[in-house]
């Protein structure tokens, strides 16, 4: 992999006269990762709004953008099109696009997130502009995401990034594998800001930092993690970020004297917490006499959700990260209280679920785990008074099982390949739970079946990214 990233131009003849004259540079033999994460702009979908999609019949529109315009396919569209208008609002856009994994909010509407990134505005309703980023990866929300050079999914281990500015234009780019300069991994962006891990590559000096786009490094603060090379520091530690606090976790083995979560001040990085292996055991999590690997899912604005899972994973960062991802060990998740650490509740998850989506609202979070070996996906509620309770279930079928399937799926086996949570402009919870939408006001749940993989709230609306065969995607908003 190393080798995609960078091309080695030496030449024998060449090499011996530049020794001859001194100017021996890595810098003239290494091309940086920034050259292949840029920018490139390219034509953008058609959107169907306004007059246009007045004009035309929507269930037949989206069915077309699916692959499959059949008059059943179309007939059950409608119906589910119905549907979702009466929970959501009216329809006001559609569009047609191809590879699209995710969604994400940005000024004035929507990004769509894939093979390329597209920005829907004014409400989702117009794009505003669609680049393709060579082998960047986009990451984040806000006013600015950022392209990533992802060197190793496993350990998340970037060689570069680049914010994007709100038209999708590149700021500049970050060579972050410069020789003698600590190695970062990827944890978590949002609000247009990116969090990374900054380690040397034999695991000391390791730090948290947060990113601005424009002023770079904002803060770095240092962090306790048990001793290891940076490449197995890396796949082992996750981190969220809140609007006040950014939530930090990390595997630990009953040896290990350190803190498994740590919550530091979004604002400059100064420690608020931190929370050991004793502690944990002593709030009722049950920790084993064996690797814990802990996971950072969400954090509100008073409490984070951790996920806890006994491992098994050994050997070098790829390996261990593999093993840890399918390990089918005890897992329990958790509300944290961002103020002292204090665990609020802890129940229990089947051993092979994990993830998918998550949110934290008060003292109480809402997910969607899946279950990639039973192919299904699971709302649930956790909360200090009735702890895990289970809402709806979905079923990950068709083109989100092949997601769920793809070359990554190692990776995807902490997720999954769909779900996703929005809290709409009225105050409603959506759920995307891969064979349906579920719709939840108060104790009113409704579910809609459709193809869906991901849904966001934005400025103007709620949009979902429904799914067809041979990555065909139908990106559909509506106004409520």
């Amino acid at each position: 992999m190393a080798a995609d990233r960078r091309t080695l131009l030496l030449a024998g003849a060449a090499m011996v006269a530049l020794v001859a004259v001194g100017v021996v540079s890595g810098a003239l033999f290494a091309r940086s990762a920034c050259a292949t994460i840029g920018p490139e702009a390219v034509a953008g979908a058609e959107v169907l709004a306004g007059a246009d999609l007045a004009a035309t019949a929507p269930a037949a529109a989206v069915a077309e953008a699916l692959g499959d315009a059949d008059p059943e396919q179309v007939a059950e569209l409608e119906a589910a099109l119905t549907a979702l208008s009466g929970q959501l609002g009216d329809l006001t856009a559609i569009a047609a696009a191809q590879e699209v994994d995710g969604l994400a909010p940005v000024p004035g509407g929507v990004a769509a997130i894939g093979a390329q990134v597209t920005a829907f505005g004014r409400g989702g309703v117009v794009v505003d502009s669609a680049v393709d980023l060579q082998d960047g990866v986009a990451v984040g929300d806000g006013a600015h995401l950022y392209s990533l050079a992802l060197a190793n999914p496993l350990t998340g281990q970037v060689d570069a990034l680049q914010p994007l500015d709100d038209d999708l234009t590149g700021l500049t780019c970050v060579d972050t594998a410069l020789v003698g300069s600590p190695l970062a991994f990827h944890l978590d962006a949002g609000g247009g800001e990116l969090l990374l891990l900054r380690i040397e590559e034999d695991g000391d000096d390791a730090e948290l930092e947060l990113r601005d786009p424009v002023a770079g490094r904002r803060w770095a603060a240092d962090i306790e993690i048990p001793g290891a090379p940076a490449g197995l520091v890396g796949a082992r530690l996750t981190a969220r970020l809140g609007p006040e606090v950014a939530v930090a976790a990390t595997r630990t083995g009953p040896g290990d004297d350190v803190p498994v979560v740590t919550g530091v001040d979004r604002r400059d990085g100064g420690l608020r917490w931190t929370v050991d292996r004793t502690a944990l055991e002593a709030a009722g999590v049950r920790v084993p006499d064996a690797p814990l690997r802990a996971e950072v899912a969400a954090v509100g604005d008073a409490a984070a959700l951790v996920g806890f899972r006994e491992v098994d994973g050994a050997g070098q960062a790829d390996e261990e990260a593999e093993q840890d991802a399918l390990a089918r060990g005890d897992h329990q998740l958790a509300l944290l209280d961002l103020d002292d650490g204090t665990v609020r509740v802890v129940d229990g998850l089947s051993p092979g679920e994990r993830v998918a989506a998550a949110a934290v609202e008060g003292d109480a979070a809402r997910v969607v785990v899946s279950d990639l070996d039973a192919r299904t996906l699971r709302l649930v509620d956790l909360s200090p008074d009735a702890g895990l309770a289970t809402v709806a279930d979905g079923l990950l079928q068709g083109a989100a099982a092949t997601l769920a399937e793809d070359p990554e799926g190692v990776v995807r086996a902490l997720g999954g390949g769909a779900g996703g949570l929005a809290t709409t402009p009225a105050g409603r919870s959506v759920a995307a739970l891969g064979d349906r939408v579920v719709v939840q006001e108060g104790t009113e749940v409704s579910s809609v079946p459709v193809p869906v993989l991901d849904v966001v709230a934005h400025d103007g609306g709620t949009t979902l990214v429904l799914a067809g065969e041979g990555g065909a995607r139908a990106l559909v908003t509506f106004g409520g």
